[in-house]
């Protein structure tokens, strides 16, 4: 069954894909976060009338030479090229439409404006799968689910008990920065029993970053014990094709130690 971000796509290098192919993916990665940072700065500036339109076109017209330059690289180093541009169809569709662009600026804006969301669906579909790889460790994804319901549970409770949280949208907010262990002050429950539910909160809260830190840990160490393992096998298998190459080769020299000792058997074998 297809991935989501292969349906719409954006998937990247496949992971069937040579090492270097898959390399030069991640080098792609921090550009395309450092992009899409720009993406928003460039949206707040342009609500605060800060920016001109020359200056948002310039930035739209630099992500679309970023989906040229990724997509020729990355196109140029795989080995199934047919599969990886079938895969991110999107890319090549974005610069067929971005194409006309030195020809025509002012018509082709809508265009380029929709490149922003597209590098923002791009970056947020990566941090999907990486959220996606992490949850699926150690249950973590239960852990969280029943983390929300918890946040919404209590915050739509403590709406109802306390008198200083009058609407279920502050309870919510009240649960959701108490379990975190934010605590921004701006919602404050007053009541004892406000209180005392905000206190095993709290101590829940705790424990769920503690959960957290604890499986990202595992999650890194598994992937550092991964590494090493690969690491191993290659060097394993390095050792065996020399031990390989040395017989041979001390096979060869005793061949050739033989021949130099009984050269009759060498002159036989010719006239044969």
């Amino acid at each position: 069954m297809a991935s989501f971000s292969t349906v719409i796509g954006m998937s990247g290098v496949c992971d069937a894909e040579n090492q270097r192919a898959r390399r030069f993916g991640t080098y792609f990665e921090v550009p395309m976060i450092l992009l899409a940072i720009g993406v928003v700065v460039l949206w707040y500036l342009e609500r605060q009338n800060i920016v001109d339109r020359d200056i948002a076109w310039t930035f739209d017209l630099i992500i679309l030479l970023f989906f040229i330059l990724e997509t020729l690289v990355l196109t140029s180093l795989v080995d199934d090229k047919k599969r990886h541009l079938l895969n991110n169809w999107m890319n090549v569709l974005i610069i067929l439409m971005g194409l006309p662009v030195v020809f025509e600026v002012s018509t082709l804006a809508p265009i380029l404006r929709s490149f922003r969301l597209l590098l923002l669906l791009a970056l947020f579909i990566n941090m999907f799968t990486t959220v996606q790889l992490f949850l699926s460790k150690n249950h973590l994804g239960i852990t969280l689910l029943v983390a929300m319901a918890l946040v919404i549970i209590v915050g739509l409770f403590i709406s109802a008990v306390d008198p200083a949280i009058d609407s279920a949208a502050d309870g919510l907010w009240w649960a959701l920065v108490t379990v975190t262990t934010v605590g921004y002050g701006d919602v404050v429950p007053t009541s004892y029993w406000g209180r005392a539910i905000g206190a095993i909160l709290i101590l829940i809260g705790f424990g769920l970053l503690s959960l957290l830190t604890a499986a990202l840990s595992a999650f890194m160490i598994a992937t550092d014990e991964e590494l090493d393992n690969n690491e191993i096998l290659i060097l394993n298998k390095l050792d065996h094709i020399t031990d390989r190459l040395n017989a041979i080769e001390t096979r060869l020299d005793s061949i050739e130690s033989v021949e130099q000792r009984h050269p009759e058997l060498t002159q036989g074998n010719d006239q044969k």
